[in-house]
């Protein structure tokens, strides 16, 4: 009967200590989980500050080119008028 406990206590430990580690990677598991999704949601920030920063860069391009496009078509209205009788 010793050995028939002696085995079962053998088991007994052998299954806490495979729960534990069970326990112990779903935690790691937990933390990467949680790092990669701060890290996406601060590449996301970055990324959308760059976006905007870009957006704003384009309107005003936008912006000198049309009044560009303008002062362009003022001189051949200019000299349309200029060279009319």
């Amino acid at each position: 009967m010793d050995r028939m406990a002696a085995l079962e206590y053998k088991i007994v430990r052998m299954d806490e200590k495979c729960r534990q580690r069970e326990l112990d990677l779903q935690h790691v598991v937990d933390e990467v989980t949680q790092r990669s999704r701060q890290e996406l949601v601060s590449l996301q920030r970055k990324n959308d500050v760059a976006i905007a920063a870009k957006n704003s860069e384009i309107q005003r391009f936008r912006m000198e080119l049309d009044s560009l496009l303008n002062a362009v078509q003022h001189a051949k209205r200019s000299r349309s008028k200029e060279n009319s009788p």
